[in-house]
């Protein structure tokens, strides 16, 4: 059965309009609210690897020599222990 269809059943058994309201306005704040914070989360993720692709596209070269040289290193205390 539609969620929508037990919601307004439920809240069309309470008398009073004010009380019905409330109940609306605390599903909000208990659903629909985590719902926007996840959107806002999901999209100001989405704008900060866009920053790290373009940060890593200039410095390729440099990232590169460094994860060469932490190669060697590593290689080299492999080798010595």
């Amino acid at each position: 059965m539609n969620s929508w269809v037990i919601r307004y059943s439920i809240l069309s058994t309470f008398q009073g309009e004010v009380y019905q309201y409330l109940l609306l306005t605390m599903y909000d704040f208990i659903f629909i609210v985590p719902l926007l914070v996840i959107l806002v989360a999901v999209l100001s993720v989405i704008e900060y690897v866009s920053r790290v692709k373009i940060f890593r596209s200039k410095n390729l070269g440099t990232l590169e020599l460094i994860s060469g040289l932490l190669l060697v290193l590593i290689s080299i205390y492999i080798l010595l222990t």
